[in-house]
């Protein structure tokens, strides 16, 4: 089904009756193209119109099918209302051409806890202009209950509303106006991912934008885990942004789960100038970057390639506050590594010791290829073994009733045990001690309900490598 050149295409209302889920939206396609309009409306100048808004949501539609769904030409793609449990999965859709954002949550305040943002294998296209159209649209909608900045494009601006983002690409195809990494010089700033309450980034890619994810961290924020993702040609990749209030700069504090990701300067020096960053902190706040491994253990596992610029064209960490504190815990002898690449003067790099070094090519199995694989030799630690610990993934997957599971402990190991969390929030399921001297076993899945899970082999104490589990 088409929806072309409204207002609003679609408005959906669950407020008082959830959706069921026989309710879908699929296969349809959301579009405003000025260049299609027709008389009396205009294809140029100040006064065309297209869609301020493809759909608007209220309430639960948690069962509702939303899929295959292109959304293009608009201010908004979807708008989420605050009236009654926001709650909406989106799945393998198309969005671009969205000049303020994909998908956005109308009010900046803590909603139902129960709320949430489901984002998975679908795609957002950031517009290719040098400005937003010049219409008043831009400016009822910014001036409108959305929170939205001006001259900027988000393609995930859910707020305060838990979110869950997987698989999902965000990009700037378009690189013919960036000659240095300057973005916001040559086109309105485009985010990929701008939350105050993310819970999940796992498997996604984003690729030249101005920042990959803006994270706002909350005082005592410990939910946010971000893994297994790829940050290529942005300028910032994940970007800490400012608490509020910015005048009371000793009492926030947060933590952040940051591992497995990749980020890449991704363009050479001769080709674009000036410096991109890995991670970012321009927060007014004491924040600490950590693995959420068991048993204490924060050691980081994330990829920085600077692509042979040196500090000069790329800072894997940068910390812009001299009265706050980024800390990062890493490998003693990766944190070696790393130095030549931070020498932004308060930039902490906490490395914790002894830490055995990890093989070449595991240290990040089973979530994605990003991450840090290790080529370097290592100039502390441990030498590298060939016994090294092994996670298979459970046969056959999707499952049910139980799990068999094949793994590996090297001679030597103390303990192991596998970790299960959910996927729709990262909740710890169980963490099942299992034989060091095994090399399978069969895990019970009584009591999961269907849907996605992950599992991590830990061997004395520090995670080895993680798999995906779908239950039926």
């Amino acid at each position: 089904m088409d929806f072309m050149h409204n207002y609003q295409s679609l408005a959906m209302n669950f407020v008082t009756v959830p959706a069921h889920n026989t309710d879908f939206v699929k296969n349809c396609r959301f579009d405003s193209d000025p260049a299609l309009l027709k008389a009396p409306y205009k294809a140029t100048g100040s006064d065309y119109w297209f869609s301020q808004q493809h759909v608007s949501l209220r309430g639960d539609a948690g069962l509702l099918t939303f899929a295959a769904n292109s959304l293009q030409h608009a201010m908004l793609g979807i708008a989420l209302l605050k009236d009654g449990l926001p709650v909406l999965k989106v799945d393998s859709c198309q969005f671009g051409e969205l000049y303020l954002a994909g998908i956005v949550f109308n009010d900046d305040y803590h909603p139902d806890p129960n709320a949430r943002l489901t984002v998975q294998n679908s795609h957002f296209t950031f517009p290719a202009g040098t400005a937003l159209p010049p219409t008043s649209q831009v400016a009822l909608t910014v001036g409108s209950s959305f929170t939205l900045n001006t001259n900027e494009t988000v393609g995930l601006a859910p707020l305060f509303m838990p979110t869950v983002v997987t698989n999902t690409v965000f990009e700037q195809p378009s690189t013919a106006l960036y000659n240095t990494f300057h973005y916001t010089d040559y086109r309105p700033r485009q985010v990929g991912i701008a939350s105050h309450k993310l819970t999940q980034a796992f498997d996604n890619t984003f690729q030249g934008l101005a920042i990959g994810i803006a994270h706002r961290l909350r005082d005592g924020d410990t939910n946010t885990e971000v893994r297994g993702n790829g940050f290529t040609a942005c300028e910032k990749g994940y970007d800490l942004v400012p608490v509020e209030p910015a005048s009371n700069p000793a009492t926030p504090t947060g933590t952040a789960y940051l591992s497995c990701n990749s980020f890449v300067r991704g363009v050479n020096a001769a080709t674009r100038s000036g410096v991109s960053y890995g991670i970012y902190n321009e927060s007014y706040s004491k924040v600490t970057l950590a693995n959420p491994a068991p048993g204490g253990d924060l050691i980081l596992k994330n990829l920085f390639d600077d692509m042979g610029t040196g500090t000069a064209g790329f800072y894997a960490l940068y910390n812009a506050n001299s009265s706050t504190s980024l800390t990062y815990y890493s490998y003693n002898n990766y944190s070696q590594q790393l130095l030549p690449l931070t020498n932004a003067p308060r930039v902490q790099l906490s490395g914790i010791g002894p830490a055995p070094n990890y093989v070449n090519g595991t240290a990040c199995v089973g979530i994605s290829l990003n991450g840090l694989q290790r080529t370097a030799v290592p100039t502390t630690g441990s030498p590298a073994t060939a016994d090294a610990p092994q996670l298979e993934q459970n046969a056959p997957n999707p499952t049910q009733g139980t799990a068999s599971i094949a793994y590996h402990v090297p001679k030597g190991a103390q303990t192991a045990s596998l970790l299960v969390r959910r996927g729709l929030d990262g909740r710890l399921m169980t963490s099942l001690p299992v034989g060091v001297a095994a090399s399978h076993c069969e895990m019970k899945l009584a009591g999961y309900p269907a849907g996605t899970y992950f599992y991590t082999l830990v061997v004395d104490g520090l995670p080895v490598a993680t798999r995906r589990l779908v239950v039926e």
